[in-house]
């Protein structure tokens, strides 16, 4: 396990608070790859995993994003009570969503809190120079985390903001956007389950082979490591 103290507590939208965790005694934390996650240990002994939502800038930092869920069983409510000097503990980062290797052009999709992953691996494809587009989907900006940020982003251009309660945005068109790529390209979708399971289950019927299908469901515990086949039938 390694020490960790709350160095820094932002709002980043409604209901949404961004914690950047520092090294106890200012070292470097380990390394990670986009897509990678840590398991936050809170004071009460709750223990609940979030995606490292940004490159490290410096080394002894990593940020998570937590969205306080109403249904929460206590985890994302203890997170938003977290003070700047709190100490915590945390797992070495792991990684069960990473990006493929290759030239491929990848298509990122993010559901709501979804985009914590998702914007790691956005920073690794600009940053090497890979072909992506960024589709964000939520209710609206104030309840997108980062969308702001990502309006001015480098890879700005590569971004499409859906916000389904938005006068003249709407929701995103599935089916068009997946059948621009369906035979060139990694498909990246992580946000609630109903919202993965209707992006999978297009993918299937336009074509999309399973391995270039990569998921992150928000509740790991259960969803993770499930093939498409098998969610496709739940």
């Amino acid at each position: 396990m390694i020490p960790v103290v709350v160095r820094n507590v932002v709002t980043e939208a409604l209901g949404v608070v961004r914690i950047v965790l520092g090294s106890e005694d200012g070292s470097a934390l380990p390394d990670f790859d986009a897509g990678a996650h840590i398991d936050l240990h809170l004071p009460s002994g709750l223990i609940r995993q979030y995606s490292l939502c940004r490159l490290q800038a410096e080394s002894q930092y990593y940020e998570i994003a937590v969205l306080k869920d109403p249904q929460s069983r206590g985890g994302s409510a203890e997170v938003h009570r977290l003070s700047v000097g709190d100490s915590l503990t945390i797992s070495e980062p792991k990684n069960h969503f990473p990006l493929m290797r290759g030239d491929r052009h990848s298509v990122l999709i993010a559901g709501g809190i979804g985009v914590t992953p998702l914007l790691p691996m956005a920073q690794t494809l600009q940053k090497t120079e890979r072909s992506f587009e960024f589709h964000y989907c939520a209710k609206s900006p104030e309840t997108a985390a980062f969308s702001s940020a990502l309006e001015k982003a480098s890879f700005a251009d590569k971004m499409h903001f859906h916000f389904s309660q938005v006068t003249g945005a709407g929701r995103m068109d599935v089916v068009h956007v997946l059948s621009c790529h369906s035979n060139d390209s990694e498909l990246y979708v992580c946000g609630p389950a109903n919202f993965i399971n209707d992006i999978l289950m297009q993918a299937k019927m336009l074509g999309w082979p399973e391995e270039r299908v990569h998921r992150e469901f928000l509740r790991r515990q259960i969803w993770r490591l499930l093939p498409l086949k098998t969610l496709l039938l739940k």
